[in-house]
């Protein structure tokens, strides 16, 4: 559940079939209102998903947006903005609302069902190969986070769970162009603690100092020409991943 304290929600069309959705929010608090967890059956005490970050005495505004981009034709563009936020990494619920965001969408990528034959020669079944389909795009997404406090908690179900907290500048950009998932993730900075639930002021730590991470991560796609049908049982393209990581110390 989703408290708007004070928001702004503007939809503008424009002639060249292009049209944008714009949630604006000054003070909001997202509530996990799920009685037990997915999975584990256990109840979550920290129902507080989002909330404004407090630094000792000092509580920061929270300030979310949430920008999506539409056109004819091309996939939409999801933009999520969270500033001076305080966010519980739990997994169940992160799943939960990335269903939720991809859950429907007026852009459909064309579809072609081609069928693969199949032709006995000599006891053995031959694929004829079929022309490729062309994947489509269906993803693109970017969120960035201003001066946030992330928590992952080692226990969601007990009070004095103890967790690691990540105070952090970073922007993430994903998308699925060509069908081949690719993501871009720049730590601009990040400093990591640790502390206990029941009592976070007295008991944060600091473990290190501030450092920023790059990370960029793509699918090779190898497309190997087909001059005749393969014979034998179907197999299976491997697919690899390029991951590539820079971290400044």
């Amino acid at each position: 559940m989703m408290q708007l304290e004070s928001a702004r929600v503007s939809f503008d069309v424009f002639i060249d079939s292009q049209s944008e959705l714009d949630l604006v929010c000054e003070s909001t608090t997202l509530v996990d209102t799920r009685r037990v967890q997915v999975g584990s059956g256990t109840k979550n005490l920290f129902s507080t998903i989002l909330q404004p970050r407090e630094y000792v005495d000092k509580k920061f505004p929270l300030m979310s947006e949430a920008h999506i981009m539409m056109r004819k034709d091309e996939v939409p563009v999801v933009t999520l903005v969270l500033m001076h936020s305080r966010v519980l990494l739990l997994y169940d619920w992160l799943n939960d609302a990335k269903s939720f965001v991809l859950l429907s969408t007026d852009f459909v990528p064309k579809y072609r069902d081609d069928q693969v034959r199949y032709n006995a020669n000599g006891g053995v079944v031959a694929r004829m190969g079929s022309v490729p389909l062309e994947q489509q795009q269906t993803l693109a997404l970017k969120i960035t986070l201003r001066d946030s406090d992330l928590y992952l908690l080692e226990n969601p179900s007990i009070p004095n769970s103890c967790a690691i907290v990540a105070t952090t500048n970073a922007v993430l950009n994903l998308n699925d162009a060509d069908g081949l998932i690719s993501a871009n993730l720049e730590i601009q900075n990040m400093s990591v603690g640790w502390c206990c639930m029941q009592d976070e002021k007295r008991t944060l730590n600091q473990c290190s100092n501030e450092f920023s991470i790059a990370v960029s991560m793509s699918m090779n796609q190898v497309i190997t020409p087909i001059t005749e049908a393969p014979k034998g049982l179907p197999s299976l393209a491997v697919k690899r991943h390029s991951v590539e990581v820079t971290i400044s110390l």
